[in-house]
């Protein structure tokens, strides 16, 4: 499996999301952006500190806003944040980027509704039996909790109306944009995490391994002690050669415990 690199100690994580059908030029920290549409950015910043205050200008006139809108994004250690810049001020939240203990892929959905910034936007896969509901928020954007799912191909409903068709992948992190305007609804699936890379299949090779291991050292070693030990030491033989396995398992569980694979 590939594992997501999380943030770091004095690494912190932005995202930004562009859920509209506009280019979004912009100005972050004084380096030039233009996040297309329905675009997707992220980035790790080195900080000195736990936390820090990035600038930003944006011009919001491709998407019926003002041309300068000016604000502040905050982004902290060890965190991701991610956010979507609006006209009157940015919309933020802590984002899930790690995987599942299952392995399942991971989804949420990020709505921008310019209809009825009102109402709950709700968002369903086909043969999942799950409807996503955005957060009681005021305000275009809106956010829903994070769900696992079984790996496939999905048709996705809006509102009760289908919309078009997502692929997740096992080991997956995903977020689902859906801009519901005058114009009609659309859906872009962006990859938070990357999925497994590497295919199960490639354990074959390694349990051949370990099979011709087992063959050619453990009968060896139990025709050994049937053959060449006295009748009244076979038992206690046998024993001691079971025990040097059980300490071979042993040292495997402490080097598991030890989590050499995780990244958090």
């Amino acid at each position: 499996e590939s594992l997501p690199i999380l943030p770091a100690s004095n690494i912190a994580q932005l995202q930004l999301f562009n859920p509209r059908n506009c280019s979004l030029p912009l100005t972050l920290n004084n380096q030039s952006l233009i996040l297309e549409p329905y675009g997707f950015w992220k980035h790790n910043f080195e900080l000195s500190k736990e936390n820090q205050s990035l600038p930003y200008t944006a011009n919001f006139s491709e998407c019926r806003g003002p041309q300068n809108a000016t604000g502040i994004i905050p982004i902290f250690t060890e965190k991701t944040i991610s956010c979507v810049l609006e006209p009157s001020s940015p919309y933020l939240y802590e984002d899930h980027i790690n995987m599942t203990l299952s392995r399942k892929p991971a989804l949420r959905i990020l709505t921008h509704n310019s209809l009825n910034t009102q109402n709950e936007t709700t968002v369903e896969l086909s043969r999942t039996n799950y409807i996503f509901r955005t957060r009681k928020d005021v305000g275009k954007v809106k956010i829903t909790d994070v769900a696992e799912f079984i790996q496939g191909i999905y048709d996705v409903e809006v509102d009760g109306h289908y919309v078009d068709t997502i692929t997740i992948k096992l080991g997956g992190v995903y977020t689902l944009q859906t801009d519901v305007n005058e114009n009609g609804t659309h859906i872009s699936l962006k990859t938070i995490t990357e999925p497994n890379s590497v295919h199960i299949f490639w354990q074959i090779p390694q349990f051949v391994v370990v099979l011709f291991g087992e063959i050619m050292f453990c009968l060896v070693g139990y025709e050994f002690i049937f053959k060449e030990a006295p009748q009244s030491m076979k038992a206690v033989l046998q024993s001691c050669w079971l025990l040097t396995e059980a300490f071979g398992n042993l040292i495997v569980v402490i080097t598991a415990k030890m989590h050499y694979s995780d990244r958090k």
